[in-house]
């Protein structure tokens, strides 16, 4: 009876040690202060090397230190508001969709999608255009829709993008023009097609995608292989505050937004790390290149940044305002730009240097959305 009740005792002890090990596992980063240091003035000359894209009054602009006024990268006036246009993860790529709407009843219209235009923003590689013929009708709500609607094209990598039409998704090489089907109904759990999916993210190994079913407001963790649903990431996603996944470079995991949570997964759709909860929320082009750094932001009033260190396990208050969640990092230097708040509430195009912890202006003035920063 002793040994039973021993070996019971072992086995409940097993237990609590296991329940505390996963309740430490998941508990929330800590938020610790480190103002970063404000510079009066750059410390380098020219302020900042490379060319910082951003959306502009005329198409796509760019920012450089040596140049007195930004200039326009890209621009066409046949790029369709449908459509749209996305930006490479380096920055440096756009892909545009041009094509023509002719509306057929109250906003409700019949697209045509005439070809896919690449653009070199740094204007080294003349791309020829991807020609297509696809249509389909288009109208806001689902059930006034074809079987089928275009989203918009995502860059996987600086090499290949993705559209989706019909419920299938298809990846183009942007230098040759070859083309990858998957076909696949997209079910969730066996129960619910996904009639239009859009997509979110997909893994750089494209084994993985993460995207959100028609008529839901939550991601679902899709096998690429086999279209099974691996995971269900709640139903609390609020995508006017809220951006896409970000993978890390070998698959293995995503960080993304969900129900007031920024949330490290596995490549499954499993939650391994609480990185924070609240109104901090994750930024556009959030991960810096090397992994280390991850760009939050205060969707209060403040709007203050905040950035998580992986390697430490906590995330710093950098003391520093800004306008939103527009940053971009340079590839190789550390660095990020934002737009800043001065003492005056002024805006000031910045760059935030994560290995001296300082925050600088640019010197150079300018409004819209941050796209990217690439190396010229």
């Amino acid at each position: 009876m002793l040994r039973i009740i021993i070996v019971m005792l072992i086995l409940l002890s097993a237990i609590v040690t296991t329940a505390q090990e996963d309740d430490e596992a998941l508990q929330v980063w800590e938020v610790v202060e480190r103002c970063a240091q404000v510079l009066p003035e750059a410390p380098t000359d020219p302020a900042f090397e490379g060319i910082i894209t951003t959306t502009g009054w005329a198409g796509i602009h760019g920012i450089n230190a040596e140049w007195d006024v930004p200039r326009v990268l890209a621009f066409d006036s046949n790029w369709a508001e449908f459509g749209g246009f996305d930006i490479s993860p380096s920055g440096r790529y756009l892909i545009a969709t041009i094509g023509i709407a002719e509306e057929i009843q109250n906003n409700v219209f019949d697209i045509t999608i005439e070809r896919f235009q690449v653009y070199d923003l740094a204007g080294e590689i003349p791309f020829e255009p991807i020609e297509t013929d696809l249509t389909f009708t288009y109208a806001p709500l689902p059930d006034i829709r074809d079987d089928y609607a275009y989203v918009a094209p995502r860059w996987v990598d600086d090499s290949t993008f993705l559209y989706e039409v019909d419920g299938d998704y298809v990846g183009i090489n942007a230098e040759t023009g070859e083309q990858t089907l998957w076909e696949g109904d997209w079910n969730v759990n066996g129960v619910a097609p996904l009639a239009s999916p859009s997509i979110a993210s997909i893994s750089p190994d494209f084994s993985r995608l993460l995207t959100v079913p028609s008529g839901s407001f939550g991601y679902v963790v899709v096998d690429t292989s086999n279209s099974d649903v691996l995971a269900t990431l709640g139903d609390s996603v609020d995508f006017t505050t809220e951006f896409n996944p970000l993978w890390r470079a070998d698959s293995s995991a995503f960080v993304m937004n969900a129900a007031q949570t920024v949330g490290l997964y596995d490549a499954d759709g499993n939650l391994t790390e609480i990185i924070a909860e609240g109104n901090l929320v994750q930024t556009q082009n959030a991960w810096s290149p090397d992994e280390r750094y991850l760009v939050l932001t205060d969707t209060s009033e403040n709007a203050s940044i905040y950035v998580a260190d992986f390697d430490e396990r906590v995330v710093y208050d950098t003391c520093v305002d800004s306008t939103g969640r527009d940053v971009a990092w340079h590839p190789t230097n550390g660095q990020f730009t934002l737009f800043a708040l001065d003492e005056e509430a002024d805006i000031v195009h910045s760059i935030f240097d994560a290995n001296t912890w300082t925050v600088y202006s640019s010197g150079r003035e300018h409004s819209g959305s941050i796209l990217g920063w690439f190396a010229n």
